[in-house]
């Protein structure tokens, strides 16, 4: 991740009206597209990763399996793949199947102190696996799977240790 990445831009209906500097696009709130990966093992826990505590938005917070802003001309399928090989080790080559649990909706996080507007249109997919990972310590701190239960009640007891994207979709999980 670098604070120079190019994003598409969107309009409040997600059509497609232009690119902007990461920076700028966060700043204003400009709309830009993400993906979000929810990978489970086969006993069914979830991968958590620890975000690393250079991150601009929600450092050291547990979030998803992997996410990832969108390239210009990217798929979120594609970058889901991507993610799963940047961020965990698993080869787009090898990589289970997606699947697509989540369509695009509108997701905002507005950090004032940061000076942080993040408007994403976000699409979600979840997927097994149980082979090796290979986490990537630039932009994570830690990774460990989660069963239902353990999840639930660290979210009960303690919901600042965990992403608001990241509470998001496990509250649309669990319904």
């Amino acid at each position: 991740m670098t604070h120079s990445e190019i994003f598409e831009i969107f309009d409040a209906n997600n059509q497609l009206i232009g690119q902007a500097p990461r920076d700028q696009v966060h700043a204003e709130g400009l709309f830009h597209r993400s993906v979000h990966v929810l990978l489970f093992n086969s006993q069914n826990e979830i991968l958590l990763q620890r975000r690393a505590a250079n991150k601009d938005i929600c450092p050291n917070l547990w979030d998803l399996s992997a996410a990832e802003h969108l390239k210009p001309g990217e798929t979120t399928h594609q970058a889901a793949l991507r993610g799963l090989e940047e961020e965990l080790g698993i080869p787009q080559d090898a990589a289970p199947t997606l699947t697509l649990t989540r369509a695009f909706r509108l997701q905002r996080l507005d950090d004032p102190a940061l000076g942080i507007r993040d408007y994403e249109f976000v699409e979600t997919y979840t997927t097994t696996w149980d082979g090796p990972l290979i986490m990537d310590t630039v932009e994570i701190a830690d990774m460990s799977f989660w069963s239902k239960e353990k999840l639930q009640t660290t979210m009960q007891k303690e919901p600042g240790l965990f992403t608001p994207w990241f509470q998001n979709e496990m509250a649309f999980l669990f319904t």
